[in-house]
């Protein structure tokens, strides 16, 4: 039998050669997690020939984590299976195959599972054969490793039956899940309908959604006993909307004092016109029920996106729409809002402020905006941030989305769903954390701004380059401003990578309470500039920002000086003066104030090289000291 104990320092060789093996990128696999977690999760280890075996206590029952290591699997698995029966422990080991993966890791992640066994059997464009061979032979290995009481399998996929006959071959039990459903056409849904009818042969328990499903099952005369479950999808549906904690944030902006319809489409037995007759008569209703919203999750299918996209886009959701802009959007892209309701706004820094705010609200409440009212921001930088704010707030929150003008917009304030206002000049001292319903970026709208302002909206991109994305650096580095300003594709390019290293960071910490403060690289004293010079506009700003905290990292000892030449050459190359334009002195001192300060000590974010940065807190005087 073996004996579990508490994790030692002394144990750190043994384990680290264990987990080092499994050559995993995951936090599960070192010591020092281990080590750290092993308290709080009442965490037992014990040593199995070259594998670890861990029991834990999660959500108050005991858990063994699959066991870690290169060495034979099955003695590992008989050690815990004995040990289980010993202390009257249920033992359960999960596996899985990998067809529809991106739907499965959402299910995991939702329900909080974990496989203990991966077959990663798919490949795209491979046959029904290829899929079902390699699931028989996984499946085999797993089998034998695992010495499974039972097998269920779910649905009606190639893998599901697979799964059902591998098991049949090892005489191993075998329940269904979703079982009985039946068109009585072999050959529609293709290959659904014989998986099912084949599975159903196979099976001892069959958990059937419906009285319907049943019967057929006993019409049948299928062995072993039949169950009346519910549909296990409704059932899932159930349990993540309790107390209303979506996962998707598209859910979470679905306003529920509303008819809300939830949709679904059954792909293989409706591809063709029976699908496109359905969407149609879904968008009949979207149209002549504005009071109501549909959510649809879409099947990763290419099939179903593309006629959902074709016969729904632009549809769902449906409602009135009231937009939001500024005089200059008005005059240059007036055809962008002349089929909605306006509100604008003026132009210029000067505008982002509460006292705007209260004339939006204004205007919201003249127009009979309420909470079933869709909020469109169709502008820069300045209109998408007043949109959001005023959206977030006015009513307790109505929905927005987000049509950038600018580049500065499309690469940083646009995305982010941080959305704030100025106060006496200090900027974004009021604001909000609310996501966009959508943030449309296309930079067809760009041909119209004048350098100055395109110029702007590079800085941004050089502070996400230099941030997270060296590729992004070298690829402007290349470049001259005429091509990123004329070549349509590259610009494209440099707009997408942008946004994706801001959306990766806040997909991550939306709420700045760790990584996301690396999005402030040379913010702190572009803020600071914006203040005392109120003639630099924010990308100006920035660019001085990110090359004096450049200078600084090269003080410290955290950047090479070759590193901050480049950053100094690409920002000047584009256009920027890199010369503050008040003293430091000055500029430090308004740095005291910004928002960003916490328990008197500034997050001051470093640039450690191109394409990579650190977070470092410091006193604003061992700030200031950098500048001396």
């Amino acid at each position: 039998m073996i004996r579990f104990t508490p994790i030692k320092l002394s144990d750190k060789s043994w384990v680290d050669e264990i987990v080092m093996s499994e050559n995993s990128p995951s936090a599960d696999y070192n010591f020092g997690n281990i080590y750290i977690w092993d308290k709080h999760f009442k965490q037992l280890t014990a040593r199995c020939g070259d594998r670890m075996l861990t029991k834990l206590r999660y959500d108050g029952k005991p858990t063994f984590v699959f066991p870690i290591g290169s060495g034979e699997l099955r003695p590992a698995i008989e050690a815990l299976r004995e040990f289980a029966a010993w202390r009257g422990y249920p033992f359960c080991l999960r596996g899985i195959t990998e067809q529809h993966r991106e739907m499965l890791d959402s299910v995991m992640q939702v329900f909080d599972l974990k496989a203990d066994c991966d077959l990663d059997i798919m490949t795209p464009r491979q046959t029904l054969s290829t899929i079902t061979s390699k699931c028989l032979l996984g499946m085999d290995d797993a089998i034998e490793q695992l010495k499974p009481d039972m097998i269920l399998v779910h649905g009606d996929t190639s893998t599901t039956f697979a799964g059902a006959l591998s098991a049949f071959y090892h005489k191993v039990p075998v329940g269904h899940v979703e079982a009985g459903l039946r068109t009585y056409d072999k050959y529609s849904p293709f290959p659904e309908e014989m998986n099912r009818s084949l599975v159903g042969r196979i099976a001892t328990l069959h958990f059937a959604p419906t009285a319907n499903n049943a019967h057929n099952l006993e019409r049948e005369a299928v062995e072993g006993d039949i169950f009346v479950t519910g549909n296990t999808v409704i059932d899932a549906m159930a349990y993540t909307v309790r107390g209303e904690q979506f996962v998707s944030d598209e859910l979470r902006q679905v306003d529920f004092s509303r008819r809300v319809i939830a949709m679904t489409c059954h792909r293989r037995e409706n591809y063709g016109q029976p699908m496109r007759n359905i969407f149609t008569a879904v968008r009949r209703l979207a149209l002549n029920y504005p009071d109501a919203e549909i959510v649809y999750p879409v099947h990763l299918s290419p099939v179903v996106r593309s006629t959902a996209e074709e016969l729904l886009g632009g549809v769902l959701p449906a409602g009135r729409i009231v937009a939001l802009s500024d005089t200059t959007v008005a005059r240059c892209c007036g055809e962008l809002l002349a089929p909605y309701e306006c509100v604008l706004i003026g132009t210029g820094e000067r505008n982002k402020t509460l006292r705007t705010v209260e004339t939006v609200y204004r205007r919201f409440i003249e127009l009979g905006v309420d909470r079933r009212t869709f909020v469109l921001a169709v502008g820069g930088g300045i209109v998408t941030d007043v949109a959001g704010f005023a959206a977030a707030t006015y009513m307790r929150g109505v929905a927005f989305g987000f049509v950038p003008t600018t580049l500065l917009g499309q690469v940083d304030a646009a995305v982010g769903g941080k959305n704030g206002v100025n106060v006496d000049g200090y900027k974004n001292m009021a604001g909000t954390f609310t996501q966009p319903r959508f943030v449309i970026c296309d930079p067809a709208l760009l041909r119209t701004l004048p350098d100055r302002e395109f110029r702007a909206g590079l800085a941004e991109v050089v502070k996400a380059a230099v941030i997270a994305d060296a590729d992004l650096f070298a690829s402007i580095a290349q470049s001259t401003f005429g091509q990123l300003r004329s070549d349509a594709e590259l610009l494209a390019d440099v707009v997408a990578a942008a946004v994706r290293v801001k959306t990766d960071i806040v997909g991550r910490d939306e709420r700045e309470r760790g990584e996301r403060r690396k999005l402030n690289l040379g913010h702190t004293l572009a803020h600071a500039i914006e203040k005392c010079s109120p003639a630099m506009n924010h990308g100006e700003a920035v660019a001085v920002g990110t090359a004096l905290i450049a200078d600084a990292a090269v003080r410290l000892g955290v950047l090479s000086d070759a590193d901050r030449v480049r950053i100094r050459e690409l920002l000047a190359r584009l256009g920027f003066d890199l010369t503050p334009p008040v003293a430091m002195p000055l500029l430090l001192k308004e740095v005291v104030r910004d928002k960003k300060r916490e328990d008197g000590l500034l997050h001051v974010v470093l640039p450690v090289g191109i394409g990579d940065c650190t977070v470092r807190p410091m006193t604003p005087e061992a700030f200031a000291a950098l500048f001396d």
